[in-house]
């Protein structure tokens, strides 16, 4: 999911790319934990595109969690 997320970044559809991170955050995070490299790599992914839009507040919360 996140290399498809990636594309989509690629591509210049933010809000898609958005809008599936966020549908497979929360299970990836309850079922492998907050500290996994997975999960810390989706919300890095999700950080990036929420700064692509201009979400800089949302974007940095992401960013100095998964980090």
């Amino acid at each position: 999911m996140n290399n498809m997320t990636m594309v989509l970044r690629n591509q210049v559809k933010f809000e898609q790319a958005e809008e599936v991170l966020r549908q497979v955050f929360r299970p990836i995070e309850m079922v492998l934990g907050k500290e996994h490299p997975d999960t810390l790599t989706n919300m890095n992914s999700l950080a990036m595109v929420l700064s692509d839009q201009g979400k800089s507040e949302q974007a940095e919360e992401m960013f100095s969690t998964s980090t």
